[in-house]
């Protein structure tokens, strides 16, 4: 059976739902938990969004973090779908105490270990976004708005606004499909652009004062303290996105980012075709895809640079 098909078949003959995602949520996180969240309830489905982080402000125009609880409401469901988790650990560990008919794992990360009852992992797929528009087309359910702005926002997120190599002609064919269907461009794009702060300005510009080039410019490495979120009053959140500027230089094959995050620094790295850094990830307690992935290292900010520069020397030179 088709595992599209079989997931659907799941979902109809079963009532109770948890949909999770990986901690830390991005946009294909967010975007696909409220796609598959409006899906399940066009069925008449009881569902309960959990993640162990806050929903991010920029994704706010989504209208579904009212819905995302932070903790367990209960201890069974019926089924629960893990959606953009590399490993059911991602979504945290207080999901080991859930009891559960069915488990569906539905992701693109070519890590993933296929830990749940049903797996669909496809690293072909530009986003879990777009699977989840696969599901509601196979569940013949009407493309709605909020569906539609939900899976929009998944796929926009994670092909870098159709500029990375996961941008398929077949991804596009999708975001078509949702155009077509009325899906208000200029109004998603002024919510999805539009949420800068005046502070995050000046994290950007100070984050890119401070970064450096390495192994004959092929490696772009800037570092966030805790200090520089002090300093201009931002959190990590925020950070996002100055690692496309370090991608954009010339010469560059790998740009990381480098910040301080409670007791550990987390790692973010993107890269062009010629280096695989989901791998590089993998050697810190991470993953991700070719093109984009991260870890974390359990060392302070100057030590977890050495350590990283040094993993890096083995996959850039």
């Amino acid at each position: 059976m088709d595992i599209k098909k079989k997931i659907i078949n799941v979902i109809l003959k079963n009532n109770t739902f948890l949909v999770t995602s990986h901690m830390n949520p991005d946009g294909d996180a967010v975007g696909s938990m409220g796609g598959m969240f409006y899906l399940l309830k066009t069925l008449g489905k009881d569902v309960h969004l959990y993640n162990t982080s806050e929903i991010p402000d920029r994704f706010s125009y989504l209208d579904i973090k009212d819905y995302v609880v932070h903790k367990l409401l209960k201890n069974e469901y019926d089924c629960i779908i893990f959606l953009d988790c590399g490993d059911k650990f991602r979504a945290g560990k207080e999901i080991d105490r859930l009891h559960v008919k069915v488990s569906i794992n539905i992701d693109h990360h070519p890590t993933n270990d296929s830990f749940a009852d049903i797996n669909w992992v496809d690293p072909t797929m530009s986003s879990v976004g777009e699977m989840i528009f696969y599901l509601v087309k196979e569940a013949r359910v009407p493309l709605s708005y909020n569906i539609s702005e939900c899976l929009y926002t998944a796929i926009v997120s994670d092909t870098g606004s159709f500029t990375f190599s996961n941008t398929r002609p077949s991804t596009l064919k999708v975001v078509m499909e949702i155009l077509e269907n009325g899906f208000d461009l200029d109004d998603f794009n002024r919510k999805y652009q539009r949420y800068w702060t005046l502070n995050k300005v000046h994290l950007h510009g100070l984050a890119m004062q401070n970064a450096k080039l390495y192994f004959d410019g092929k490696l772009a490495l800037t570092k966030i303290s805790r200090e520089l979120f002090e300093k201009t009053n931002t959190t990590s959140e925020e950070a996002e996105g100055i690692i496309n500027y370090l991608r954009q230089i010339k010469g560059v094959k790998v740009a990381a980012i480098l910040r301080e995050d409670e007791d550990k620094v987390k790692v973010s790295m993107r890269s062009w075709g010629e280096v695989d850094v989901s791998k590089i990830a993998m050697e810190l307690n991470g993953g991700g895809h070719k093109n984009a992935a991260g870890g974390s290292l359990d060392l302070p900010l100057d030590e977890a640079e050495e350590t990283f520069i040094k993993c890096v020397a083995g996959f850039i030179c």
